[in-house]
């Protein structure tokens, strides 16, 4: 029997959900009784395991951060940043103009032992893979069908990445839906609740998203947003490293001048992840015998350093200005690294009785997409979601670029221009650009739209874009008799 499947793709854990055919009951799919690690690990011949047990992986042979690199060009400054935290080393997948140096057409991969390379985006299907068999295998089902989270900062590139990958995987991607929606949705349907104004504070591995999420007569949609694409708890993880090496340091461990090896440092960051999950307070007791390997010593350590406090009330202060402008009922925190004792002692005291307790940070999102999959199966049924668009989107002409929709539009958006051919060609080139906020312009991506035939110069056609309400990019060519020239179907990027 075949049932629709939830998935929440997270930087460093992956959780999936679904409805049980028949009573409707919500299940969550377990990988070894937790989480799906977000990471691959590949032997010395290539052959790749996903989701490996972390504890054991080495830096090595393991691709981590898959996540972060997808719908985002090799030469980005920020992927320059993470060269050293992604394990196996990055490459660009093949020669490529250096036109749009920003594009994701400079793809990310990595390389492997055997010095092959995959993309980020075959690492994320692999992922991808490794979920499906698993929920199939503990439930009995077949998973087809699919709703997939994405964080509200990602760009349509990594929107359409995304897709790819889990298409890649044997996937019917439904749609995908942002993570802030997904977990309100999952708040309302078990409360009960039609109407009212969500803050959701979505602070995750490698992101951060504050969004007001409306329900108004069981209908959801995002007010506002801000955030940041490029910080996340693994902030949080760095400062408490660095406190780490500092203890190292000053107990003789480390001689001043020695370097950790990148293994060293990788299993001492795991370390460092695990005392920000069970830190209770700002004091902590390092045990050297888990840390160092050395028995019979231990050291009580301030975690709670300058770094932490200031990332901690940048997020809180983007949550705050949010409030102050739409006066939210409830105030929902998700995604792991909200769980750190500093970010539920700050929320609490901004927030109060309005911020609610026992949410299931890790898993709340997932089961909402699951929750949204019921949708799926009802014929012609109104949806639940209205989604607005989080940029602007245009194309290039001759005279510039053009904008046909806007920050804050109601999805689904349509567009419709003529344009003409320079060339005889069965192929239309444009390429997409796009806006955000505080961002001047983003380098755009090459689009080759495929005619059915093709055509002298001089014919003029009409292009049409549409954004639907599944958070993709759709685009089709009619010639002028209004004949489809190329049908409306979802662009792909590679």
């Amino acid at each position: 029997m075949s049932v629709a499947l939830g998935i929440d793709f997270g930087t460093t854990y992956t959780t999936a959900a679904y409805l049980q055919s028949g009573t409707g009951e919500l299940k969550q799919i377990l990988y070894d009784g937790g989480l799906f690690p977000s990471a691959v690990k590949f032997n010395k011949n290539g052959k790749p395991t996903a989701c490996p047990n972390m504890n054991n992986a080495l830096l090595k042979d393991t691709a981590i951060n898959p996540k972060r690199l997808i719908g985002r060009s090799y030469h980005n400054s920020f992927v320059k940043t993470l060269r050293d935290g992604c394990g196996l080393p990055l490459c660009e997948m093949g020669p490529c103009s250096d036109q749009y140096k920003d594009s994701c057409i400079h793809e990310i991969g990595y390389r492997l032992p055997n010095s092959k390379t995959i993309s980020a985006v075959d690492v994320c299907t692999e992922i991808f893979k490794k979920v499906k068999q698993v929920a199939e295998e503990s439930s009995g089902y077949t998973f087809t069908d699919v709703i997939i989270t994405i964080p509200v900062q990602y760009t349509w590139e990594q929107r359409q990445e995304t897709y790819r990958a889990a298409q890649n995987a044997g996937f019917n991607v439904r749609c995908l839906q942002y993570e802030p929606v997904m977990a309100a949705y999952a708040y309302c349907k078990r409360k009960h609740i039609s109407q009212g104004k969500f803050l959701i504070y979505d602070y995750g591995g490698g992101t951060f998203d504050a969004a007001v999420v409306s329900v108004e007569n069981n209908i959801f949609r995002i007010e506002d947003t801000c955030g940041d694409a490029k910080s996340g708890g693994d902030d949080i993880t760095n400062s408490i490293l660095n406190e780490l090496l500092q203890v190292r340091q000053m107990n003789g461990i480390q001689p001043p001048n020695s370097q950790l090896t990148p293994e060293e440092r990788f299993r001492l960051k795991r370390e460092a992840e695990k005392l920000k999950k069970q830190a209770k307070s700002s004091e902590i007791t390092i045990d050297f015998q888990s840390l160092f390997g050395i028995p019979n010593r231990s050291v009580k350590l301030s975690i709670l350093t300058n770094d932490i406090r200031d990332h901690v009330q940048a997020t809180i202060n983007k949550a705050r200005h949010l409030d102050e402008q739409y006066h939210v009922d409830h105030v929902l925190m998700i995604g792991g690294s909200s769980a750190f004792f500093y970010c539920q002692q700050k929320m609490n005291a901004c927030f109060g009785e309005r911020l609610v307790q026992g949410v299931d940070v890790s898993y709340c999102v997932s089961q909402g997409a699951a929750m949204c999959t019921q949708d799926l199966q009802v014929e012609n049924a109104v949806p639940q979601i209205r989604n607005q668009l989080q940029c602007t989107l245009g194309f290039e002409t001759k005279r510039g670029s053009c904008y046909f929709c806007n920050e804050g539009d109601l999805l689904p958006r349509e567009y419709k221009r003529n344009v003409v051919l320079d060339r005889d060609s069965d192929v239309i080139n444009t390429v997409i650009v796009e806006k955000r906020k505080g961002v001047e312009s983003l380098a755009g991506t090459m689009l080759k739209i495929r005619l059915n035939r093709q055509y002298p110069r001089n014919t003029k056609f009409m292009l049409c874009f549409a954004v639907k309400n599944d958070l993709l990019f759709y685009v089709a060519v009619q010639d002028e008799n209004g004949n489809m020239a190329a049908p409306m179907k979802k662009i792909m990027l590679h």
